[in-house]
């Protein structure tokens, strides 16, 4: 009788563990539909992918052969004028990103570019 029970038990388990997985796999080899890229979708990755590189050296971190962040060899200034510059620049990145017609967005780089303006108004509050 144990050893009906740890079977069982056995069983329960590993249909638990493949039924979950298998569906996570049908479900991730089907990508979402493809929506089209638009000009001003590509103008804000382009805008995202600066906004990365300058973050990273401002912060003190690059990204190694494998796409990792690692520390650099320095670390970020905090003085007043690194501060104001900071917020110079952000403004700027803020600026150029209200320039993209927001309605001309995929859905999916709207959402991107709600995500990208609370990064740079939280970092101008944050410089001042």
């Amino acid at each position: 009788m144990k050893w009906c029970l740890r079977s069982a038990f056995v069983f329960f388990v590993t249909v638990a563990w493949t039924v979950p997985t298998a569906a996570y796999a049908q479900s991730a080899a089907a990508p979402p539909p493809a929506t089209p890229r638009t000009a001003a979708d590509g103008q804000l990755k382009a805008l995202y992918d600066e906004y990365a590189r300058w973050d990273a050296k401002e912060s003190g971190t690059f990204e190694d052969a494998r796409g990792e962040s690692k520390p650099a060899d320095y670390l970020p200034r905090a003085d007043e004028a690194s501060q104001l510059r900071r917020a110079a620049d952000l403004r700027r990145f803020l600026d150029r990103l209200k320039a993209i017609p927001a309605p001309q967005l995929s859905p999916e780089e709207r959402v991107n570019a709600a995500v990208l303006r609370t990064i740079l108004e939280n970092g101008i509050e944050e410089a001042r």
